[in-house]
């Protein structure tokens, strides 16, 4: 295994080097891989680095570990995320044609809430993707998602478009899984109202979304929608 000297932590190249040779039938489904004592040494660094990486796979569902046994291939490696309707198909459903514009993609240190959101080192980076989304092109939605670096890093890379990010992040071996909502009304300020095309102080639904592969968070967003576009209805019972 070779490991490349640049900003990626040598955890991660870990992961992904795992990842590569589970992808190219290296590592087959239920085989044990070397132990983390060999990993250290194949890779040159300490048995503390390989079990990081180690265990992030194992809550990414990507290996299991066996009581007395070790480290193999997760026999059920194929979760998929769960079927949500995306606000793309809800504007389609609509009868409107739906479309995303990326306004700024760049690589930042983020501020400490998106640090712990992301579970990240106080000295790991993320890339952030900003998005209008239009609905027969007019404005409707503003999109700020945060992705770690080291996971996906050729995003930088790429042009992205309404379902790009999480392809991408599928084809890296981080399969989304499951997501955490958190979304109320709030009033639009100046940013926001400029974005959306809006009155200033004009309500608007605010989302706040971390989608995880397994239990290790991968997206972190804030989702802003104009109030008059959508309707949220719950039952209750």
């Amino acid at each position: 295994m070779k490991l490349e000297n640049n900003d990626i932590p040598i955890y991660y190249q870990i992961e992904n080097l795992i990842r590569d040779k589970i992808e190219n039938s290296e590592y087959a489904t239920g085989e044990k891989i070397p132990s983390e004592r060999e990993l250290g040494e194949i890779c040159g660094v300490s048995r503390m680095t390989v079990r990081k990486a180690l265990d992030n796979l194992v809550n990414e569902g990507v290996l299991e570990r066996r009581e007395r046994q070790g480290t193999f291939v997760a026999r059920d490696n194929l979760n998929q995320f769960p079927t949500l309707v995306g606000v793309s198909e809800y504007i389609e459903s609509e009868g409107m044609k739906a479309n995303i514009k990326v306004i700024n993609k760049e690589l930042i240190k983020p501020d400490k809430s998106i640090t712990k959101n992301l579970n990240l080192n106080s000295d790991e980076k993320v890339i952030l993707v900003e998005r209008l989304i239009l609905a027969d092109k007019r404005v409707c939605g503003f999109e700020q998602s945060y992705i770690p670096y080291p996971i996906c890093p050729e995003l930088l890379e790429v042009e992205i478009d309404q379902k790009s990010i999480y392809a991408m992040l599928r084809k890296n071996g981080h399969k989304p899984t499951k997501a955490k909502d958190q979304t109320s009304a709030i009033l639009s300020n100046d940013k926001l109202s400029r974005l959306l095309q809006i009155d200033t102080k004009e309500a608007i639904l605010k989302n706040i979304r971390t989608s995880f592969s397994k239990d290790r968070p991968i997206v972190y967003s804030y989702n802003y929608y104009s109030g008059e576009d959508f309707v949220m209805t719950r039952m209750v019972f």
